[in-house]
């Protein structure tokens, strides 16, 4: 039985994570990898911050914040460059 995991298979663990809960196995595979890779450490730390600034976003979003017709005009000219 391969106990460590790669760094491939830790990402996506870190992934699965976020919107799942993991396996026990899984759980202890990443705690045991991420133990030993800083490079996986920031990608967990990373990939979090970019999933909480999406989060916000959305939610913000949500508040139906709208342009006015004026920045509407603005945001048209520049797609068409």
């Amino acid at each position: 039985m391969k106990m460590m995991i790669t760094c491939e298979q830790a990402s996506y663990l870190i992934d699965k994570e976020q919107y799942t809960e993991l396996t026990h196995r899984e759980k202890f595979n990443l705690k045991m990898h991420l133990l030993s890779c800083k490079f996986c450490r920031l990608y967990k730390h990373e990939s979090h911050v970019i999933n909480d600034k999406i989060s916000d976003i959305i939610t913000y979003n949500n508040n139906e914040v709208k342009l006015d017709e004026d920045q509407k005009q603005r945001l048209i000219e520049k797609l068409k460059l």
